[in-house]
């Protein structure tokens, strides 16, 4: 749900040049993957450590759920575009949902974090459209 707002919203915007957004740029496309190797591997260092912490967890969980958080702060360190932003964001918060699944099983916990999964996408709807509207004539 809250990809298909951003997306639905994306799609709408009224951009000079669309192909920017996607454009390569090869050194820094380099230099994010190697932070998202190094990313990988400290994560892959963490899981033994972390097993401890979540004790119901199977080290596929807390593998997943740390390689989203951790690939999701590295989204928001290198992003300065607010669509980047609040991808970062969801999959912050995804790497977080998954650990706190294994923790609490709670119907209501898991209503909240839908609630707030969609909250943060229409937060990055709103960003999205107000920085637009200000670019405009």
């Amino acid at each position: 749900m809250a990809s298909a707002v951003l997306f639905l919203t994306y799609q709408n915007m009224i951009e000079a040049e669309p192909e920017s957004w996607f454009a390569a740029n090869p050194p820094g496309t380099a230099f994010k993957g190697f932070a998202a190797l190094l990313v990988g591997l400290s994560v892959y260092s963490l899981v033994p450590l972390a097993l401890r912490w979540f004790l119901g967890a199977t080290s596929q969980q807390v593998l997943g759920g740390l390689w989203l958080l951790g690939l999701g702060l590295l989204q928001l360190i290198l992003s300065r575009d607010s669509l980047r932003i609040i991808i970062g964001l969801l999959t912050v918060l995804s790497g977080f949902e998954i650990l706190y699944a294994t923790l609490e099983a709670s119907v209501l916990m898991t209503g909240l974090l839908a609630i707030l999964n969609i909250g943060f996408a229409f937060l990055g709807a709103y960003l999205l459209m107000a920085s637009n509207l200000e670019e405009s004539p």
